[in-house]
């Protein structure tokens, strides 16, 4: 190469590195472990039998809900992040109540997530989609004759004895458009390159039916024991109503 054109190599090559800074520079992602807990008695509820008060136990036999639209805002780069469009957990099956997702690495606030479906997911045609979305027909969380989704399956028996005489059953379903919430917090978390932040969805079964929050009501298993959303009339029933209020204030994130 003779020294003219040794004089050109160097001048592209300084101008290609030049160009490559800092556009050409790629934020490295770590990852996002989100968990999905459910206590009582501020105890963490590993099998399906958990005491419930102090007074008598609570026996499960199915608790599933839709979590959708689970966002954040980077701060690093001034943008709002798509986490996860919809998952349903499952207490059941283990596999759905962890869930792991790349994310771009950063600093993060305003972490929002949806409890139950917004209207136009619950429009969606359980039957349209593939077996494995979760709002797949199999999932048996859809009702054809109200044309929505089911946002939570609690049922299960109590046992106000402590005899290990679950004669109390309860079935709360809830399932309807305007049940729909989006809760926000807005504390601060980080993404580092190659490394794993989690984050606890935490769900207080106690909160659900005697909450501490202010103008909550509470919900007396014995007397008011089930709720299938809709009333004779297609109407969304006052128990619905306020059960599903209790859940999404009974709602908590841990980092």
């Amino acid at each position: 190469m003779n020294s003219g054109s040794l004089f050109y190599y160097f001048i592209f090559s300084f101008l290609l590195f030049s160009a490559c800074r800092p556009d050409c520079e790629t934020e490295e992602a770590g990852t996002l472990k989100l968990n999905f807990v459910f206590v009582a008695n501020n105890q963490i509820i590993d099998n399906n039998t958990f005491s419930f008060t102090n007074a008598w136990d609570m026996q499960l036999t199915t608790l599933k809900m839709y979590f959708s639209n689970i966002k954040a805002n980077n701060i690093t780069n001034n943008r709002n992040e798509d986490i996860l469009d919809v998952h349903l957990v499952d207490f059941n099956n283990i596999s759905t109540l962890s869930i792991n997702v790349e994310l771009e690495s950063g600093n993060y606030n305003n972490f929002s997530l949806g409890i139950g479906l917004d209207p136009q997911t619950n429009l969606i045609d359980p039957n349209t989609v593939v077996s494995n979305n979760p709002l797949h027909i199999f999932n048996g969380m859809h009702w054809a004759a109200w044309d929505t989704y089911i946002f939570m399956k609690l049922d299960g028996k109590i046992d106000t004895a402590l005899s290990n005489d679950f004669n109390y059953p309860f079935t709360y379903h809830p399932g309807a458009e305007e049940l729909y919430e989006l809760k926000t917090f807005s504390s601060d978390f980080n993404i580092y390159p190659n490394l794993e932040t989690e984050i606890d969805i935490i769900v207080n079964i106690n909160n659900i039916f005697y909450p501490i929050f202010t103008n909550s009501t509470s919900i007396d298993i014995i007397s008011e024991p089930s709720t299938h959303t809709f009333d004779g009339q297609g109407n969304v029933t006052q128990l619905a109503i306020t059960f599903f209020e209790n859940v999404t204030q009974s709602i908590d994130i841990s980092y």
